[in-house]
């Protein structure tokens, strides 16, 4: 879940409006040295300075952002 408020937060500086489904695709390195790649998607609604909606693998497992 890291991951996604990193990505968020670096989302906001740059955009006017978060609104919207986003997807994208990343490699996770383990403590071992091993990668394997991986996938979010976050489906996002902002209000102002607010941003809620929900962050997850894919658009079937979503998790709600919290504070």
């Amino acid at each position: 879940m890291r991951v996604f408020l990193v990505l968020l937060l670096a989302a906001t500086a740059v955009a006017a409006d978060l609104t919207g489904k986003w997807s994208g695709s990343f490699d996770v390195t383990n403590a071992q040295g091993e990668t394997r790649p991986d996938r979010a998607y976050m489906d996002l609604k902002q209000a102002g300075e607010e941003v809620t909606g929900t962050a997850g693998p894919n658009s079937e497992k979503q998790l709600q952002i919290s504070r």
